[in-house]
């Protein structure tokens, strides 16, 4: 929900012209995605950027994406092949926070409030950390005038300070993970260090394990 919109008007806006909105998160990012037909994009835009600026995340729906994401955790035990990459991950970093699990852990997930997850929106999501995409039938120039207006104080002036991230020792000698279940099946996955984020030659070995993929 938002400041003006419930959860359920938010369906019934989306739903009137027939798009679809939804969030998504990585290890270095999480936004929010809204597709509508391009002769409904003032509308739909509107929506996007009160959703954007104004969240209210209700108690009640963060109970319930409580639910579904518990769910998920717990069914992560029925997946191996989820499993294997979540106990290479943790034996490839020990501090760096790459060694978390993306979808979180049930103590934590339990736990996190209303307040917290607001809290946390209001420090990340800010002007200077923010990256808007639009691909359609649009107007660079209008698209870009609509948004100029829609997200016209968006911030209220907040500075974004990237959070230290410590230091990955390299691996001075292989390390070995093997977890035993009660199935007719078995998964290995082998892993290196590669490069940093900020490395320029990262994206050609993006390129290099596409093509191995």
């Amino acid at each position: 929900g938002t400041a003006d919109r419930s959860f359920a008007e938010i369906v019934r806006s989306v739903d009137r012209f027939a798009g679809s909105v939804s969030g998504f998160s990585g290890f270095n990012s999480f936004g929010l995605r809204l597709d509508a037909l391009s002769r409904n994009r003032g509308e739909a835009l509107e929506l996007f950027c009160d959703i954007l600026q104004r969240p209210t995340f209700e108690a009640r729906e963060v109970d319930h994406e409580r639910t579904q994401v518990l769910e998920a955790i717990k069914s992560l035990e029925d997946h191996p092949g989820s499993w294997v990459m979540r106990v290479l991950t943790q034996a490839l970093f020990k501090k760096h926070p790459y060694r978390l699990s993306m979808i979180g852990e049930k103590e934590l997930i339990s736990k996190v409030t209303s307040a917290e997850l607001a809290s946390f929106y209001e420090r990340i999501a800010v002007p200077k950390n923010l990256t808007i995409a639009v691909v359609g039938d649009v107007e660079a120039a209008e698209m870009e005038e609509r948004f100029g207006e829609a997200l016209a104080g968006f911030g209220g002036g907040r500075s974004f300070t990237m959070p230290a991230v410590p230091g990955e020792p390299p691996i001075a000698s292989p390390r070995e993970s093997v977890i035993h279940k009660d199935k007719e099946q078995a998964h290995i996955a082998l892993g290196f260090h590669g490069l940093t984020f900020h490395d320029k030659e990262r994206h050609a070995l993006e390129l290099i394990s596409s093509a191995l993929s």
